[in-house]
């Protein structure tokens, strides 16, 4: 019984000098401005990219590489049996090219790296704060203000790569271009709906069960609207089950073709009507 209340008494000191230890490094390094002394990765994705640290050796599978003295701010930090786990926010961001039509555009982001420290278990159960320390600071160290950090000898000089010579003439040449694109596809809706338009007109039957078909296919659309422009390029005909024939129907199959072209030829020329006002002016090139 002795023995238990010991082991559950040591237990509880260890808990214990954890959750001490871990306080006492959130008070020395949350928030804290940090220049880092190994090399980091980042996936520059808002996400946290996992580093783990053995003294100065980095594993990452992060697509970013950056050097030492890389400068960072620490936003958490938590402290596990085996790790101490550092949350840090790299200050400059950096630039990623993306190809879309014919241009190279450029998006500013932010990286984020998890520096997942190995330390003693032992240490960590002893709540040994200069063991813990001393790793940490082989890793990076800490300055109390951004400026303090940037004048220090380690700060590699890192800053924002400067985007391409006349990159704001780009950016307006690539609106225009998406404004041609997007009013390409909205003709090319206009165009579609009024060839299946004729289509429907040129094969009307003159056959009174079908024409009944055709006004009642024509009546059951008339409630509908085109969706927003935006949409109007993948807009598709959803075709309604024709109702009953009515009474004085001899042929139910004309009936039902009438409700279906009468359905599509609304749908269609609806469709075309609508497409002029989708299209946009093109923006002005400065």
């Amino acid at each position: 019984m002795r023995k238990l209340v010991a082991a559950v008494m040591l237990m509880s000191a260890a808990v214990a000098g954890a959750q001490n230890l871990e306080d006492a490094l959130e008070r020395t390094y949350k928030g804290a401005w940090v220049l880092t002394r190994v090399e980091m990765w980042s996936d520059c994705t808002g996400f946290f990219t996992n580093n783990d640290i053995a003294g100065v050796r980095v594993s990452s599978r992060g697509s970013r590489r950056f050097e030492p003295g890389e400068l960072a701010r620490i936003e958490k930090v938590s402290l596990k049996a085996e790790r101490v786990e550092l949350y840090a926010a790299v200050d400059e961001p950096v630039l990623v090219p993306r190809r879309e039509g014919p241009f190279t555009l450029f998006d500013e982001r932010r990286c984020k790296a998890e520096l997942r420290i190995a330390v003693p278990r032992e240490a960590v159960r002893r709540g040994d704060a200069g063991v813990i320390h001393g790793l940490i600071e082989d890793v990076l160290s800490s300055f109390d203000t951004r400026e303090a950090a940037r004048h220090a000898r380690a700060w590699n000089g890192r800053e924002r790569e400067p985007y391409p010579p006349d990159y704001e003439r780009t950016l307006a040449r690539y609106e225009v271009w998406k404004v041609e694109q997007a009013n390409a596809r909205i003709a090319e809706v206009q165009a579609a709906a009024l060839e299946e338009a004729n289509r429907i007109a040129a094969r009307l039957e003159d056959n009174p069960d079908y024409l009944r078909g055709l006004s009642a296919g024509s009546q059951a659309m008339r409630s509908w609207t085109p969706p927003a422009c935006s949409s109007l390029p993948y807009a598709s005909f959803a075709e309604r089950s024709a109702p009953p024939p009515p009474r004085g129907i001899d042929d139910p199959r004309a009936f039902e073709r009438g409700f279906k072209d009468g359905q599509a030829l609304v749908y269609h020329v609806k469709l075309a009507q609508r497409a002029p006002a989708c299209l946009q002016p093109l923006p002005a090139l400065p």
